[in-house]
């Protein structure tokens, strides 16, 4: 993560509040750019921590997948 993990951090900490999220939510609790956000999220995403549950381009949702599995 490098010197992004104490946002990284933060938002892996707030996925356990709220596992679906926005970009824009995650730029709430990061206090990072837009570009910032979605590398920060790709890297979540390529870590199995996210998965984006949309298939559109803009307006995507991102989910804690495994986390929201455990109440199903």
């Amino acid at each position: 993560m490098g010197r992004r993990s104490r946002q990284a951090l933060a938002l892996y900490h707030e996925l356990f509040k709220s596992p679906v999220m926005t970009s824009k939510e995650v730029q709430a609790v990061t206090v990072l750019s837009p570009k910032a956000v979605n590398d920060l999220i790709n890297v979540f995403l390529e870590k199995g921590i996210l998965r984006e549950s949309t298939g559109y381009q803009r307006n995507r949702i991102f989910v804690f997948n495994e986390y929201v599995k455990l109440f199903l």
